[in-house]
C-alpha cells in the first residue's frame, strides 16, 4: 500500500496516519526525519507551493525537506510517535 490522503488525513505506506512530531525514515530508510507540518489542504498545498499532498520534514542534512505522500519508489517510513518540534519550528 503507498502513502495516502483520503478525507483529509495523511497516511504513510503503512496505513498509519501522519502526525507533526512523527519520527519518519526517507532515502529509502538512510535519512531519519521529524514531521515538522502535514500538509494536506488545498490551502496549505498552496501556500507551501507543492503542488501535492505530503510532509515536511526536519531532516540531516537537508534541514526542512518536503516529501511527497504519493511516492511509492520512495515512501516516507512510519517509525514512531515523537513530540512536536516547537512551536516556533512550525510554518517558518
Amino acid at each position: 500500500m503507498s502513502g495516502a490522503v483520503s478525507s483529509a488525513v495523511a497516511r504513510y505506506a503503512d496505513g498509519t496516519a501522519a502526525q507533526i512530531g512523527d519520527r519518519v525514515r526517507i532515502e529509502h530508510g538512510r535519512t531519519a526525519g521529524i514531521v515538522e507540518l502535514v500538509i494536506v489542504a488545498p490551502d496549505q498545498i498552496a501556500e507551501w507551493g507543492v503542488g501535492k499532498p505530503g510532509l515536511m520534514l526536519l531532516s540531516e542534512p537537508f534541514g526542512r525537506v518536503f516529501w511527497s505522500l504519493d511516492d511509492t519508489q520512495d515512501p516516507v517510513i512510519f517509525v514512531e510517535r515523537g513530540v512536536p518540534p516547537p512551536s516556533g519550528h512550525q510554518g517558518e
